[in-house]
């Protein structure tokens, strides 16, 4: 897709460049190439992994722990662990209670613990709300 340059700044060396999105960018993920005649010469540079997304759609902005035991060995024993996990959330719907969040891993039903709104804003602003949610893991037979 070609875009149209709006502006071009410059400061010193660097230029500055206002692009129009083009109508037919959906979301993914872009390889942008920026090419300049300069001097009688042709310059260019490139984006290699330029995201596009929907900057109201929910989605996972952290975890952790990023990898929990299934089963752990105690005085001779197997155990079974359960693993608290956090998730914060953008985008997620505001005031809910644990009650109102359905969570599961692979077929397993996943206890939801809490869910707390960290930041809230306005419905215009892009990416802005954060919420917390905190899920207990099941027990999950070893897979080896």
């Amino acid at each position: 897709l070609a875009c149209t340059v709006q502006h071009v700044i410059r400061i010193s060396d660097l230029a500055q460049l206002d692009v129009l999105r083009p109508a037919a960018l959906l979301e993914g993920v872009y390889q942008v190439r920026i090419s300049i005649v300069d001097n009688g010469g042709r310059k260019t540079v490139t984006i290699k992994a330029f995201v596009v997304y929907d900057g109201f759609a929910p989605k996972v902005v952290s975890y952790g722990p990023e990898m929990v035991p299934t089963v752990t060995f105690a005085g001779g024993r197997v155990l079974e662990v359960r693993s608290k996990v956090s998730a914060i959330l953008a985008n997620f719907p505001q005031g809910l209670s644990p009650m109102d969040v359905v969570a599961t891993l692979a077929v397993e039903d996943v206890a939801v613990l809490q869910v707390r709104d960290l930041v809230t804003c306005s419905a215009a602003a892009i990416d802005c709300n954060r919420t917390l949610v905190t899920l207990l893991a099941p027990a999950l037979a070893s897979p080896g």
